[in-house]
């Protein structure tokens, strides 16, 4: 190496070649010996753990002397260079010097890597965070770039061990610092018995000190997992605070430390006072503040403990707050919400301390912005309540009744006129309304007697002082929201009865007459409802006028009618299913057929009689008349069809079947209220065929002649009920075969 760089400086004529030469030949071998003696000495101490402490100093002295030749001879080559402009002569001057430069380069890393881990125990020494986490970093930048070095330095490998074991040290240490300065002891389980969260800090460390421990657990990413327990435990409190109303907050304090207790109560059903929750909580806050308000600077800004501790949390303490106290806390009536004026107050001021000490952000102005429009608080409060009351009403049990009569005012025209009148003044609009209902007849929406649930009654009572609460607010918005409200109540009503109370509506009589009943008052009242508030509520609302609930009408009516014709169309198939037994009342002179056939008739009856206890009472007249007509009908068909249906008769049978007929003809008129007479003319006018099986009756035990006379050449009055030739096929199974039975059917036509 040495031969080539003098021949090279040499052929070039450059002065101080020589010189060059011996330099470069010097640092080659000395290097070669540095770095034999730095690999050896890292070696011992990072793999062999040999304490060769002593040679540190010597080692970065030989460097130091190596680093400084290396420069000179760097300075004269260049020297060189720039005076007799032949750089092509120096190109193996030049490469061995880089060689010789990069050699030095990694010792250096190595020896600075190895400087930097003696400094960093000498910093956890003096518990100097920040310093310690510089030279961890300074060391980790040296180590990351030996390992872009030359290949083969296995050196590297035990200074990385030796890297990962300072950091966790640095993090331990910063662990048991963090402890001795703070502890936090809570409950593990929700059990009643763990009631108690105790906050020890100790007052007695240096500010410096902490702002370091702080300042180092940011930048080591563990400040927010050190912070996390102290926040769980604060959460905690603030929901103790909340809904156990006296849970209490102690501090003892003393010259070395601070000691906070918070001892939690049993539940209580009732929420707390929010005056009595912010004093507890003012309390919580105001001592973890005073000491938790060191400062330090991150990224050129100042910030505190508290102000971090404030992000861990979150909004969980905060919602807390707002749903566990202030949003029941909120009045529902009218009354009450001025006075709930000065919880505004105290929220707003509470919020103000929370932003002032750091625990909330001074943009965060959840709790502010929550109770920033009371009467939208209060509407939605009100709407809450009733549609939770109007849903225990529609759930609670429909067979609690009440008897309406005409002359009630829940069912009289007269009940909106008066109401409505109320709403609309007085003077010419009154006269106006009064010519106006002169011309009505004295049964318009005049509601029929029967009997409606109780919970129905309360329903519309309800809806009524909701409507009274909205006309006497001030607020448009207040206003719309309770009346929309209202509106939603009979939407709910609709889904909710229909659904909780389905299998009685489908299998019981008496509910699904009660539910009929029911959804035929509401459409009843819900026709004028809006109109007796219409006036009132116009000065209130930009649009009263547009408030309706017509809509519903139809609705409702629908509900109730379907779940009617169903309970009647399952009735039928009952009654159907009875008359079975009687097999088409075939050889009813058989004893064995005739009993059967008497009990299916029997059974028949009885049900129908238990429908008109359970019916009579509840539906009104008209209603019940026809629908036990209905039924009634059906089974006087299915006879009359049966019995026709026979092709041979004998005189037994006939006698049989007509005592059959006779205990339907017989019961019938007892199915309906009233006396005979009157009994008799609901039966007529609302049982379809009931004429039929009457005349029948007579046809079984009448004589050929008297069948002859009833027809009367189509203009009597078996003629109204059978066709000819349904009584040609009566003629042929009543009588036998004979001359005279052949000329009385030639006169049927």
């Amino acid at each position: 190496m040495t031969s080539t760089i003098a021949e090279t400086l040499s052929a070039a004529g450059l002065d101080g070649g020589e010189r060059c030469t011996a330099n470069l030949d010097q640092l080659s071998t000395q290097s070669d010996e540095l770095r034999l003696d730095v690999m050896t000495f890292l070696k011992s101490k990072y793999e062999d753990f040999d304490a060769w402490l002593d040679k540190t100093s010597s080692l970065f002295k030989r460097h130091e002397q190596l680093h400084t030749s290396m420069r000179s001879t760097s300075q004269l080559i260049q020297s060189q260079l720039e005076a007799k402009r032949q750089p092509a002569g120096y190109a193996g001057a030049t490469a061995e010097l880089d060689k010789v430069t990069e050699t030095l380069h990694v010792l250096e890393l190595l020896l600075e890597a190895h400087k930097l881990q003696q400094l960093m125990q000498e910093q956890l020494a003096q518990k100097d965070y920040c310093e310690s986490s510089s030279s961890l970093s300074k060391m980790k930048d040296c180590l990351d770039r030996l390992d872009h070095g030359p290949p083969g330095l296995t050196i590297v490998k035990a200074l990385r061990v030796e890297q990962t074991l300072l950091a966790e040290t640095l993090r331990q240490a910063m662990t048991d610092d963090w402890i001795s300065f703070m502890r936090v002891s809570k409950p593990n389980s929700s059990s009643e018995e763990d009631n108690i969260v105790t906050f020890t800090i100790n007052k007695s460390k240096s500010s410096d000190r902490l702002v370091g421990l702080y300042k180092t657990l940011h930048s080591e990413g563990l400040l927010k997992l050190r912070l996390k327990p102290l926040a769980e435990a604060i959460t905690l409190c603030f929901d103790w605070i909340v809904n156990h109303p006296k849970t209490s907050v102690t501090e003892e304090l003393t010259d070395v430390s601070m000691c906070l207790t918070v001892t939690r109560t049993t539940k209580s059903v009732s929420p707390s006072a929010p005056s009595v929750v912010f004093k507890s909580l003012y309390n919580l806050i105001k001592s973890l503040a005073g000491c938790l308000q060191a400062t330090f600077n991150i990224n050129d800004a100042n910030t505190s403990l508290m102000s971090e501790l404030s992000s861990v949390c979150g909004s969980r303490p905060i919602d807390i707050v707002i749903k566990g106290c202030l949003s029941p806390s909120v009045p529902t009536s009218q009354s009450d919400l001025n006075k709930y004026r000065d919880v505004a107050g105290s929220t707003e001021k509470l919020q103000v301390f929370f932003a002032k000490v750091g625990f909330l952000t001074t943009e965060s102005e959840s709790m502010i912005s929550y109770m920033s429009n009371l009467d939208v608080l209060f509407a939605n409060k009100k709407c809450q309540q009733i549609l939770s009351e109007a849903r225990q009403l529609m759930k609670a049990d429909l067979y609690k009744t009440i008897q309406l009569e005409p002359g009630d005012d829940c069912a009289n025209w007269s009940s909106f006129v008066a109401k409505a009148e109320t709403s609309e003044g007085s003077g010419d609009t009154n006269s106006n309304l009064q010519s106006r209902m002169a011309k009505l007849s004295e049964n318009t929406l005049k509601f029929p007697s029967c009997a409606i649930s109780e919970t129905t009654v309360d329903l519309m009572k309800l809806a009524h002082s909701m409507l009274e609460e909205a006309c006497g607010s001030s607020n448009a918005a207040c206003c719309s929201q309770i009346v929309y409200a209202v509106r939603s109540m009979f939407e709910l009503y609709t889904s909710v009865v229909p659904d909780f109370h389905h299998d009685g509506i489908e299998s019981l009589p008496q509910m699904t007459a009660l539910y009929y009943n029911n959804c035929m008052f509401l459409s009843h009242q819900l026709i004028l409802l809006a109109s007796q508030y219409k006036a009132r509520l116009t000065k209130v609302m930009n649009d009263g006028s547009g408030v309706t609930f017509v809509d519903l009408v139809s609705l409702l009516r629908a509900l109730g009618t379907q779940s009617f014709l169903d309970q009647l169309h399952s009735q039928k198939l009952n009654l159907l299913d009875c008359l079975k037994g009687a097999e088409g009342f075939k050889s009813v002179e058989v004893e064995e057929r005739f009993g059967a056939a008497s009990q299916s008739v029997r059974q028949c009856l009885h049900q129908l009689s238990h429908l008109k206890k359970v019916w009579v009472d509840v539906l009104p007249l008209s209603n019940y008349c026809k629908a036990i007509g209905h039924l009634l009908g059906c089974v006087v068909k299915e006879m009359t069809i049966s019995i026709q249906a026979l092709e041979d008769m004998s005189a037994n049978d006939t006698t049989k079947l007509d005592y059959l007929i006779k205990q339907v003809l017989d019961a019938a008129p007892d199915l309906f209220p009233g006396d005979r007479a009157g009994a008799l003319g609901y039966l007529h006018k609302n049982t379809a065929g009931w004429s039929r099986l009457h005349e029948l009756s007579i046809v079984l035990t009448s004589s050929l002649h008297d069948v002859l006379d009833r027809w009367a050449d189509g203009k009597g009055p078996l003629a109204a009920e059978f066709t000819p030739e349904q009584v040609k096929s009566f003629i042929r199974a009543l009588f036998q075969n004979t001359d005279r039975r052949a000329a009385a059917i030639s006169k049927i036509y």
